[in-house]
C-alpha cells in the first residue's frame, strides 16, 4: 500500500526566530517560545513514530509539506496528513471524487476534529489500515461558482470540504447582497453568510446559530451572520439545510469589494457588485472516520 503524506510546516519553523528575537529583546514571555518549541518537538516526534511504524508494516510513503506541489511520479492508494483539521482541510482541496484521506492528529495543541487517530494510537490505525478493516465515511464537499459582471464569464473555485464564508472584504463593514433560496430572495445586510458541508456544521457555523450534522450527511446548510433587522421588516431566510440539486443557494454581492473565503484561510475570491456565487456539490471524498466520531 501506498500513502502520501503530507505534514504541516510547525509555528516554531515559521516565527521561531521572530518570537526568540522578541524574547531576547523582553517584548514576548519567554513561555511564548516554550510552548512553540514544546509543540514543534510533540510534532516531529509523531512523525518519526509515524515512519518508524511504515517502514516496520511494509508500506510505501512518500513526505511532502503540505504547500508543496504533489509528486506527479508517485502513485498513492491514500493521504494521510500529519498535523490537526487545517493540514487535512488543505489536502482535501487537492483529492479527486471517492479518493481516501486520513487525519494523523500530530500534537496537544492541534485541533484534530476531522483526524482519525493521535499519535499515540498510531500504531492502531495503520494496522486497521492495512488489514482493511480501518472505517471510512462518504463526505461531501462545496463546489462554488462565481459569475463575474465585469465579463470574465464563470469561474469555479477548488472543492471544499468544511465551509465558505461570504463578507465584506473589511470584516468591520456591513455586507450587502441579494440571498436567494430556491425560487425565494431578499436583500440583506449583515455580517456575512456561513454555507458549510456536514464536515464543518461544527465549526463557525455552530457558532453563528447553525445545527450540528451528522459527517455523512449530504446536506449542505447556510446561516446568516448577525443580520440586519430594519423595522416592519421580517427576514426569512436566515438559515436552513439545502441540497443545491433541488434547491439553489446563491448570493449576488452589492458590495464594491466583498469577497468569498473558503475554509477560513485556504483561498479566496474578490468579488465586485452584481457578481453571483452559487453554491453547487463538489466531488466527494471517502474520510477516514475519525477517533471522535461518536460525539458528532
Amino acid at each position: 500500500m501506498r500513502i502520501l503524506i503530507i505534514r504541516k510546516p510547525t509555528n516554531f519553523e515559521l516565527h521561531g526566530e521572530r518570537v526568540a528575537a522578541n524574547v531576547a529583546r523582553g517584548l514576548m514571555r519567554s513561555a511564548n517560545i516554550d510552548r512553540l518549541k514544546k509543540v514543534h518537538d510533540q510534532h516531529y516526534q509523531s512523525l518519526d513514530l509515524l515512519y518508524d511504524k511504515l517502514e516496520k508494516l511494509g508500506f510505501e510513503f512518500e513526505t511532502i509539506l503540505r504547500s508543496d506541489a504533489w509528486p506527479t511520479g508517485f502513485q498513492f492508494d491514500m493521504v494521510m496528513t500529519v498535523g490537526g483539521d487545517g493540514t487535512l482541510l488543505s489536502a482535501s482541496h487537492q483529492l479527486g471524487e471517492g479518493q481516501k484521506i486520513v487525519g494523523l492528529r500530530s500534537s496537544d495543541a492541534s485541533v484534530g476534529f476531522t483526524c482519525a487517530s493521535g499519535s499515540n494510537h498510531v500504531d492502531l490505525l495503520l494496522e486497521r489500515i492495512l488489514s482493511g478493516k480501518q472505517e471510512f465515511v462518504e463526505v461531501s464537499r462545496i463546489g462554488v461558482r462565481v459569475t463575474k459582471v465585469a465579463g470574465d464569464g464563470v469561474r469555479e473555485m477548488v472543492p471544499v470540504l468544511n465551509d465558505v464564508l461570504f463578507a465584506n472584504c473589511n470584516p468591520a463593514a456591513t455586507s450587502r447582497y441579494r440571498i436567494q433560496i430556491g425560487d425565494d430572495s431578499e436583500i440583506q445586510k449583515s455580517s456575512g453568510i456561513w454555507v458549510s458541508t456536514a464536515v464543518g456544521s461544527t465549526a463557525g457555523i455552530l457558532a453563528a446559530g447553525g445545527q450540528r450534522l451528522p459527517l455523512g450527511d449530504k446536506s449542505f446548510q447556510y446561516r446568516v451572520r448577525e443580520l440586519y433587522r430594519a423595522p416592519n421588516e421580517d427576514p426569512k431566510l436566515t438559515g436552513g439545510l439545502f441540497t443545491p440539486e433541488s434547491k439553489r443557494l446563491i448570493i449576488e454581492s452589492r458590495n464594491e469589494n466583498a469577497l468569498i473565503a473558503l475554509g477560513g484561510q485556504h483561498g479566496e475570491m474578490l468579488l465586485d457588485f452584481g457578481d453571483q456565487v452559487e453554491f453547487i456539490r463538489g466531488p466527494s471524498l471517502l474520510l477516514a472516520l475519525p477517533e471522535n466520531a461518536s460525539n458528532q
